[in-house]
């Protein structure tokens, strides 16, 4: 499997390396709900904006405006599920609490892979437009194949 502790081993003992990588995720991983934060934030403002001047041409869709935001959250719970194993993982060998076992670093490894796998299947279960869309790509495919 391609990971990322090799190239961290070139430079730094094991030790040392294992430290980097946990610093270098745990900044990561702390920073994701910033971002989301602040732009929900803003969207926010600008609707409390439009509400203010009475714009009638951009109506707010509540309903819309929710989903994307559940969207967006379930999207982060899934980050940071598949993030934390390897972060726990690699703070515990850096603290020698667990000896090196490179089943448990794999593993890890595969859950930081599935998120990129997940995602997806996040954004098809609940997003109707993009599942109808799916479909019409997958029955054209079909329909040229025979």
């Amino acid at each position: 499997m391609i990971s990322s502790v090799p190239l961290v081993i070139v430079f730094f003992d094991a030790f040392t390396s294992y430290i980097v990588l946990t610093l270098i995720i745990g900044v990561c991983l702390a920073s994701i709900p910033f971002p989301w934060t602040k732009i929900y934030q803003v969207r926010n403002h600008q609707v409390q904006i439009q509400d203010q001047m009475a714009v009638a041409t951009q109506s707010f869709n509540m309903a819309r405006f929710r989903n994307s935001a559940i969207n967006t959250m379930l999207v982060l719970v899934i980050v940071l599920v598949c993030y934390t194993p390897l972060l726990v993982s690699n703070l515990c060998l850096a603290a020698k609490l667990i000896p090196l076992n490179a089943v448990l670093l794999e593993i890890c490894y595969i859950f930081v892979l599935l998120n990129s796998s997940l995602n997806p299947f996040v954004y098809f279960w609940r997003q109707r437009d993009l599942r109808a869309q799916a479909k019409q790509l997958v029955i054209r495919f079909c329909c040229q194949i025979q």
